[in-house]
């Protein structure tokens, strides 16, 4: 199976893969520990993101998991709409 390219530079095409892989599998892990404890809670963006770290109460009470979920979307509308080209 061949991946498409990401970047012309073979370097950064290999860093930007890596980073994606990284993604995957750390999304994948969050996934199943969150299946497996029965805390969805690790499944919020802000967390994932980890802004705990500055704000640890971010990822508690249901506003907050409604803004993640916000953001969440809102980033992925902004790279569709910004970063995505349809095909011809």
């Amino acid at each position: 199976m061949r991946i498409p390219r990401i970047s012309k530079n073979r370097y950064f095409d290999a860093l930007l893969k890596l980073f994606i892989l990284s993604a995957v599998l750390h999304i994948a892990i969050l996934f199943i520990y969150a299946v497996a404890s029965g805390d969805i809670r690790q499944l919020n963006y802000l967390g994932i993101l980890d802004f705990t770290l500055f704000f640890p109460a971010i990822i508690e009470g249901f506003f907050n998991n409604m803004a993640a979920l916000f953001l969440l979307l809102a980033v992925y509308v902004s790279i569709f709409i910004f970063f995505s080209k349809p095909r011809r």
